[in-house]
């Protein structure tokens, strides 16, 4: 799920591919990038705080022993 969504901002122009030896890619965050991401702030500190919620009453229930 994440490859196709490091091709598709590198397609948006808000990413960049650099392919390595043996067809490994490196993304980078782009200007164009960085503007949307700065433009979106509030959007992803929402996301942050809702994941973070999320993580905090995963652990709270703990794994069962097996």
């Amino acid at each position: 799920m994440i490859y196709p969504t490091l091709s598709y901002l590198a397609d948006l122009g808000l990413a960049t591919a650099i392919e390595h030896e043996g067809g490994r890619r490196q993304y980078a965050i782009t200007p164009a990038g960085q503007a949307q991401l700065a433009e979106q702030a509030a959007e992803l500190a929402a996301l942050l705080a809702r994941l973070s919620i999320t993580r905090q009453e995963a652990g709270a229930r703990g794994a069962p022993e097996i």
